[in-house]
């Protein structure tokens, strides 16, 4: 069984890929980003002709998305073993149970579910949900005022941290009734792991002891060891789990909020991606989560708003439809679809 892990980043996914990873009959390794391009669904002929192409992507925040050869030593191959499972492949299905099953061997276990957490994963959770019958998408959710705050300290430009958190939850926008799609909170996760686990287990219809995942998560040496840790998080030491949203609330953070919550999908980019047009606002509602409105408070300076899109974060944009076209994935009067992600809803 494969289980796809897709979300905003700095959402606490790398939690719950230690804490599954430390189940017996499981593994979860570094990110590979092997399902989230959306490429290796449509065309795998394409993929063994050439190997692992790059694709276009809506995430916002980066160019284009690529199977990460890099992490393949933490999964026990090199190209050489990964170019053989390719070859003996006719699809992606077959590719992913000589790629996984090599992996489990690797970490010695006999495993009957394979985890891949990638945030990026959330654009492809549809075409995953179709591709894998049998497959499980986790969605990993987190208030996104705190998803803001952590991208800023992680070097975004603060126009383009203002939209990740909107254009990655669209992606998964309407999937929230699919019987094999499920959505875990960040605040839930990181104040019950080991019994958010399996309760997650349980949805998919197995089981687990939660103080035995908690003894085995402390013991996992090879999320340890593997797992890449980002410097500006609160909490990056391996077994250390803790509550990142517990920091104050300045007021620069209030005034970006009040601009989000006035933010949209941008009309060209929804269509250009396949996105819908959602509001910042619509989506916070659908993740349960609610925020004073702007006018019910304090008045709240409009100065500094993440949603004014500066000189940096439009040329890195044009970058990202340039490098497009340049791959014939976009022709040149689709590239002002691209510049502007998030918009100001009208009225």
């Amino acid at each position: 069984m494969f289980v796809a892990v897709g979300n905003a980043p700095s959402s606490g996914s790398t939690l719950l890929a230690d804490l599954v990873d430390s189940l017996p009959f499981a593994v979860c390794g570094p990110e590979t980003r092997l399902f989230a391009v959306r490429g290796y669904f449509d065309d795998f002929k394409r993929m063994k002709r050439r190997g692992f192409f790059s694709s276009r992507s809506p995430v916002v925040y980066e160019m284009r998305q690529q199977f990460l050869v890099s992490r393949l030593a933490s999964y026990g191959f090199d190209r050489t073993g990964v170019g053989e499972c390719l070859r003996r492949s006719g699809s992606l299905h077959e590719f992913c149970d000589l790629f996984f099953q090599r992996f489990a061997g690797f970490r010695g276990k006999r495993c009957t579910v394979f985890f891949e957490k990638t945030p990026e994963n959330i654009h492809c959770a549809r075409l995953f949900l179709d591709y894998f019958e049998e497959g499980f998408f986790i969605h990993v959710v987190r208030n996104p005022l705190y998803v803001y705050k952590s991208l800023l300290r992680r070097g975004f430009l603060p126009y383009i941290a203002a939209g990740t958190w909107l254009i990655d939850e669209a992606a998964v926008c309407g999937l929230s009734e699919h019987p094999r799609f499920f959505t875990i909170r960040y605040e839930e996760l990181v104040k019950k792991p080991f019994e958010t686990v399996v309760g997650l287990l349980r949805r998919i219809g197995m089981d687990f002891d939660p103080e035995r995942l908690a003894e085995l998560y402390r013991t996992n040496e090879y999320r340890r060891r593997f797992e890449t840790r980002i410097e500006s998080w609160s909490f990056k030491e391996f077994g250390r789990i803790g509550d990142a949203n517990m920091t104050k609330v300045a007021l620069e953070d209030l005034r970006a909020l009040g601009s989000m919550m006035n933010a949209k999908v941008g009309t060209r980019y929804a269509r250009e991606f396949s996105l819908p047009e959602v509001s910042f606002r619509d989506l916070v509602r659908a993740n349960g989560y609610s925020f004073k409105s702007p006018d019910e408070g304090p008045s709240i300076p409009a100065l500094g708003s993440p949603l004014s899109r500066d000189g940096a974060s439009f040329r890195f944009l044009v970058k990202k439809s340039l490098l497009d076209l340049m791959y014939r994935d976009c022709g040149i009067r689709n590239i002002r679809n691209y510049l502007r992600p998030i918009e100001t809803v009208s009225g």
